[in-house]
């Protein structure tokens, strides 16, 4: 099983509009490349903006559950083709006066390697609501998992059976809380580099001196 990230990083709301025009572009490559791609989880630019027809998001991952089932040369080769930065030329649509008309996002690929231990995890199950054969709507097929320590959540209903979203749950759960952890490392250097930035050179509480470095 392949992780799909597709990113705004941190450009401007339109790279969040590309991300968005980008999910269903690329689940359609992947059909007709006989994959099966499937948008598992993401976040929205803004909380109002869920049903909008301008809908931007931050991020969204997608699955590519049967990776494992097609050949892997035909898989990577898909991946390879797609596996990187992509470009939007367009004149802004939420700023029409606005020059610039190039925007970038990224998209990366993460194997899922590692299932999370059941331990502090909470399972939920429900109905699902999107295409899935006969069994959807009709058994509580989907699961929504959450992270008991975080907060974190994800909500799976893409495989047949239970037993299969709960599987790729964990996986999601495991995924977000490693970006969780990458996060905090940027935010810890964000702010060792802001400390730098804001260092006060008129106020020292010691001063040194010499090559000897010798308190004065």
């Amino acid at each position: 099983m392949k992780l799909i990230q597709i990113s705004a990083g941190d450009g401007p709301e339109e790279c969040g509009l590309a991300v968005a025009k980008l999910v269903p572009v690329m689940v359609a490559d992947a059909k007709a490349n006989g994959l099966s791609l499937n948008l598992e989880d993401a976040t929205d630019w803004k909380a109002a903006c869920k049903s909008s027809s301008s809908r931007a998001l931050k991020s969204a991952v997608l699955v590519l559950s049967d990776a494992d089932k097609t050949t892997s040369t035909n898989v990577q080769h898909w991946l390879e083709s797609w596996i990187g930065t992509v470009q939007w030329i367009c004149q802004s649509p939420l700023r029409p006066k606005h020059k610039r008309k190039n925007w970038f996002v990224d998209v990366s690929v993460f194997e899922a390697t590692r299932e999370l231990p059941d331990t502090g995890l909470r399972f939920e199950t429900c109905r699902a609501s999107g295409a899935g054969g006969q069994h959807v709507n009709t058994t509580d097929s989907a699961v929504r998992c959450v992270h008991i320590a975080t907060g974190i959540n994800v909500r799976v209903e893409s495989q047949r059976s239970q037993h299969a979203n709960r599987k790729l749950a964990k996986v999601l759960i495991e995924h977000k809380l490693r970006q969780l952890g990458d996060q905090a490392e940027q935010e810890r250097n964000q702010q060792q580099w802001m400390a730098h930035k804001q260092l006060e050179r008129g106020a020292p509480v010691r001063v040194f001196q010499g090559e000897r470095f010798l308190p004065r």
